[in-house]
């Protein structure tokens, strides 16, 4: 005999299913104000130390950013608006950025992010310079891996992290051999897991299930 689930039942469980639990920070940071100012974004072209970052989602209002290394802006060089995971990024985020010292690097760190998984994006719209590459990691300053974002020139690099209760989130841009370019921006984005509602939903999906065979 065949099990018919329904129609309300399975819908509620699906919808459920694809609700992110809403407990973890969106945050998109513009670097460079050259190409203006991105429009909902937290802009920075100067070191700063725990400046307050807005979450997007609303939940976690007390992240904090603080960079250090900023030597500079560099003008719009053509690159429009983009795409990086799945967030729109403007024209006046991605067409200027920052950039460091001959040699050096620009270090960031953000602190109070709730625990939980997200991807870390950086991005760098200009169109001439190779080699941009940089650090992302979790714990303390001493914990730097090895560069892990590979050449994210005219383009972006996404990791993954899972960040615990009482981590710091860094970053560290470290342009290649020629020490041009810089990064135009960050965003760190929470990865969407199931809420309680999910989990209700499919229990009752599978009771539902149980009590028809």
């Amino acid at each position: 005999m065949k099990t018919k689930i329904p129609l309300a039942a399975l819908t509620a469980a699906l919808t459920a299913l694809t609700m992110p639990a809403a407990s973890a920070a969106l945050v998109q940071i513009d670097l460079g104000t050259n190409s203006g100012s991105a429009a909902g974004w937290d802009v920075f072209s100067s070191d700063v130390t725990d400046a307050a970052v807005t979450d997007q989602n609303a939940v976690d209002n007390d992240v904090t950013l603080s960079i250090t290394g900023i030597q500079g802006t560099n003008n719009p060089n053509g690159a429009g608006a983009t795409t990086v995971d799945g967030i729109t990024v403007p024209l006046e985020a991605n067409n200027d950025y920052i950039w460091g010292a001959n040699p050096g690097s620009i270090l960031f760190e953000f602190k109070n992010l709730d625990a939980g998984s997200y991807n870390v994006s950086v991005f760098a719209g200009r169109t001439n310079d190779p080699n941009q590459e940089g650090t992302i990691w979790i714990g303390a300053i001493g914990d730097e891996p090895a560069q892990n974002t590979g050449d994210f020139a005219n383009s972006s690099s996404t990791l993954s992290v899972s960040i615990g209760a009482s981590d710091s989130l860094f970053y560290r841009h470290s342009p290649g051999a020629d020490w041009t370019g810089g990064t135009s921006g960050l965003i760190v984005n929470p990865v969407p897991e199931p809420s309680s509602a999910a989990l209700l939903g499919l229990g009752g999906l599978a009771l539902i299930l149980r009590r028809r065979k």
